[in-house]
């Protein structure tokens, strides 16, 4: 898989076990046998290798998923009922999001529609 680093060295990874364990995503696993810095144009990006060793005591199983990531491109404030964003592909129909606020808390507000740039019926 392709990774941007957010935080931390992603070469510490190796050994390690990745989990995906969330209520949107099936699960998946898998050791980290391997990664590969690259660039493209400007940014660095790593790519990550699981163990697929038959004969170790563990095996990658599952199917990493993107996960889906947006921005908010106009200002929103309390009681919005809409969210003008980049590009809502790959969020489901209805559902939540986890938001990072200006004095850098998170929180979960709901949806209950999307268009192509928009999540609609927020917290309502």
């Amino acid at each position: 898989m392709v990774v941007e680093a957010i935080q931390g060295d992603p070469s510490d990874l190796v050994g390690s076990t990745l989990y995906q364990d969330n209520s949107f995503f099936e699960p998946a696993k898998g050791t980290v046998s391997k990664v590969e810095r690259i660039l493209r144009g400007q940014k660095e990006y790593f790519i990550i290798s699981l163990d697929q060793d038959q004969d170790k005591d563990f095996q990658a199983y599952g199917t990493f998923s993107i996960h889906p990531k947006t921005r908010v491109v106009t200002t929103a404030g309390i009681g919005v009922t809409t969210l003008e964003v980049d590009s809502t592909v790959g969020f489901p129909n209805s559902g939540e999001l986890y938001v990072n606020y200006n004095d850098e808390t998170v929180g979960v507000v709901t949806y209950h529609s999307k268009t192509l740039t928009q999540f609609l019926g927020i917290g309502s």
